[in-house]
């Protein structure tokens, strides 16, 4: 059995974690071409001041240095606030991104581990529901109506009684443990459906042909002694289960509100 899930895909949240980092280079590049851009221009208007342009054609006076290297000061610190304001910007934006990505891969995180959990109580409940005991049928019922909840519940208390008699006239004891898991569907009611896996053995007590029995010479009131000794036991053969299970949250724990096994 393939574990399935119906959250967002991990693919899917690369595809757009990877598709925001682009997007944060290439505003950082933007920014840095805004930065030699301004570098550039500010270089230009070093070697060749308006100023000094306009003037040549009026008269051939010699331009002051200190006023034209205050306007050159003024305009290379204006161009340079511009490019820091670029960069910050794109530094903004680089940050924003990192955030998204990392919280969506938070949330992928937070909500895998919710479905292992929900897949691990699912395993547990199936295991514990084919693990009989003639030793403690009590204990077994009162397990399984731990972990019921709702629809099963109701079910299964209402016929706990014949449980009980079933496995004391039985006597067998099993041990199932859950193979595999996946859940197959998350439904409207809350609840999520989870196919399970499962296999059990155990064992049997062995009658042999002169077991206990009403003894016809004594009347009928006694027992004959069986020729067998009452604590040998034959294994059975593993059984194989595959099981639809719902799990419903119930006041923060874990039930099941539905058992069936799968045609």
């Amino acid at each position: 059995m393939t574990k399935t899930s119906t959250h967002t895909p991990r693919s899917r949240i690369d595809v757009d974690t990877t598709t925001l980092r682009a997007h944060a280079i290439e505003a950082r590049a933007a920014a840095v071409a805004a930065l030699a851009a301004a570098e550039r221009a500010a270089e230009a208007a070093d070697q060749h001041p308006p100023d000094a342009v306009a003037d040549r054609t009026v008269d051939e006076q010699p331009q002051r240095p200190a006023k034209r290297g205050a306007v050159r000061g003024r305009r290379k610190a204006a161009i340079n606030r511009a490019a820091v304001a670029v960069l910050i910007l794109a530094s903004f934006a680089a940050s924003a991104s990192g955030g998204k990505a990392w919280w969506d891969h938070r949330a992928v995180e937070q909500r895998d581990a919710a479905d292992r959990a929900l897949m691990h109580f699912a395993e547990d409940g199936v295991a514990q529901l084919i693990s009989t005991s003639k030793d403690d049928p009590g204990g077994y019922v009162q397990r399984v109506l731990d972990n019921a909840a709702g629809q099963w519940h109701d079910d299964f208390d209402a016929r706990k009684q014949s449980v009980l008699d079933t496995m004391s006239a039985a006597g067998n004891v099993t041990v199932g443990h859950a193979v595999e898991s996946g859940i197959e569907r998350r439904n409207d009611d809350g609840s999520t459906t989870v196919l399970v896996a499962a296999s059990a053995e155990g064992s049997v007590p062995v009658i042999g042909p002169d077991s206990a029995g009403p003894n016809p010479e004594a009347g009928g009131d006694r027992t004959q002694p069986s020729g067998q000794d009452p604590g040998v036991t034959a294994t059975i053969e593993p059984q194989e289960y595959q099981l639809r299970v719902d799990v419903v949250d119930v006041d923060g724990q874990l039930k099941l509100s539905k058992v069936g096994f799968v045609q």
